[in-house]
């Protein structure tokens, strides 16, 4: 699972090139998306999140609440309805409908990692 894959995000500016292991998170915002990258950088997106479900590997990229795709690899923790990205220095919503699934993907992940 390379994450050296190289992700042209579009703004309404113009582009940002961004490694896809780079993402931390992406949030729904204003039919629009947010993008936040491990450096701290936040991103506006002019695309949908049904296009970010087109474009991210599925393997490491699960949406963890409507409106939220986080990446496998920065999370650090789950306590209770919140995952800790970035060793806790980001915290998303997880709604209980999804824990499920995204624990079995967390599951999965993390086992294919070694």
């Amino acid at each position: 699972m390379d994450g050296s894959r190289e992700i042209v995000i579009e703004t309404k500016t113009g582009f940002v090139k961004a490694y896809e292991m780079q993402i931390v998170s992406i949030k729904t915002k204003d039919r629009r998306s947010e993008v936040l990258l491990s450096s701290g950088q936040s991103i506006e997106c002019i695309w949908p999140m049904k296009k970010w479900k087109e474009v991210l590997n599925e393997k490491r990229f699960i949406e963890s609440h409507r409106g939220i795709i986080v990446n496998l690899e920065h999370v650090s923790g789950v306590e209770d309805e919140t995952i800790l990205l970035l060793d806790g220095a980001v915290e998303e919503y997880l709604s209980r409908r999804k824990f499920q699934r995204f624990k079995q993907a967390y599951m999965t992940y993390t086992e294919g990692k070694e």
